[in-house]
């Protein structure tokens, strides 16, 4: 399916299936604000965060939150178009320096 028009919506809707957000902000990247947040989950969301191509299996090929991994989010639309982007950080071994660098890698990403 497509994705919904108010994406960003969508994304902070999640909070009611199980998903946490934390260390929300706005980020200016080339003239689009994105909204940042740090996102875990307790549960697997399977397909949560959308599929690279219709018609695949949720669990097996497409994106989502899960309990092992913490996402650091930034949801934005380009062109009119939704774009997220999001590093991620393995629970058993957190890297506090990571998520810095992630936005500092934004800031120089350029739109057409």
């Amino acid at each position: 399916m497509p994705p919904p028009e108010d994406f960003i919506g969508y994304i902070r809707s999640l909070a009611g299936h199980g998903a946490v957000y934390t260390d929300q902000s706005t980020l200016q990247i080339n003239g689009a604000e994105a909204i940042m947040m740090t996102a875990t989950t307790a549960a697997p969301m399977d397909g949560s965060l959308g599929c690279p191509a219709t018609g695949l299996d949720r669990t097996e090929q497409c994106f989502g939150l899960q309990p092992d991994y913490t996402l650091r989010l930034a949801a934005m639309k380009v062109n009119g178009k939704p774009l997220l982007a999001w590093a991620r950080t393995d629970n058993a071994r957190p890297d506090k320096d990571f998520f810095p660098t992630f936005e500092a890698m934004l800031k120089t990403v350029g739109f057409r």
